[in-house]
């Protein structure tokens, strides 16, 4: 992965924590959520900056969308690939656990880029090694994810492990079996590989690399090449 990997020791990421590190505190700027189910992100963004514009997306099918007719303040829907937004409309586009359900990533990803603005940022996270669930299609590896961005039109600035692939097997399980007690959210093979305490640059890169090819979620920073 190379140019992708963190230089930096880091914990547990989320798409969430990217939301804190990448978008400003101040202005308006606009945001595209794609998948955003009931809108669950909306106050996210807003905590962070109240002069947000927030805007989300989600296909009619959705086990997220209750009712078509009183859809949240924000939320259009949309037929899974084309954006009903003009050309360079966006400063960040959001998407949280939503491409391994995608049909078409490939056909979405250029709908992305066309509504992004010339300098704006793709970010979010999605299934690596997570099981199948509700309907997944497609659960991408680290190098599967950054050539698919390439290809079409875009720069993965930096790509992080989330919850590793063990984890959120055994959560599936627990959820689907009712067996193992409680879920498990903790990602116990990246706490593992974290107890490393070594600080050179190689041996941290070497952790990362490692982490990104047991990961069940991928966490990335994209911008529009």
């Amino acid at each position: 992965m190379g140019d992708s990997l963190p230089r930096e020791r880091y914990g547990q990421m989320s798409g969430k924590n990217l939301v804190n590190e990448l978008f400003p505190k101040d202005g308006a700027p606009s945001v595209l959520d794609v998948g955003c189910g009931h809108a669950k992100s909306k106050p996210m963004f807003l905590d962070r900056n109240a002069g947000t514009d927030w805007n989300g997306i989600e296909i009619a099918e959705s086990y997220n969308v209750a009712d078509l007719n009183n859809l949240p303040e924000g939320v259009k829907i949309y037929d899974g690939v084309n954006i009903p937004f003009p050309d360079k409309h966006f400063d960040f586009v959001f998407s949280n656990q939503v491409f391994e359900h995608v049909r078409h990533p490939e056909d979405l990803l250029k709908e992305i880029r066309r509504v992004l603005k010339d300098d704006g940022i793709f970010f979010g996270s999605l299934s690596g090694g997570e099981p199948y669930h509700w309907h997944s299609l497609f659960h991408f590896s680290a190098l599967g994810w950054k050539t698919v961005l390439q290809d079409n039109g875009f720069r993965l600035d930096a790509l992080y492990a989330g919850t590793d692939a063990l984890s959120l097997l055994l959560h599936h399980w627990s959820a689907n079996r009712k067996q193992l007690g409680p879920y498990f959210r903790l990602s116990i093979l990246n706490e593992l590989l974290s107890r490393e305490k070594k600080q050179s640059e190689k041996a941290v890169l070497y952790e990362n690399a490692i982490k990104l090819a047991f990961a069940g979620h991928l966490v990335f920073r994209a911008t529009k090449s």
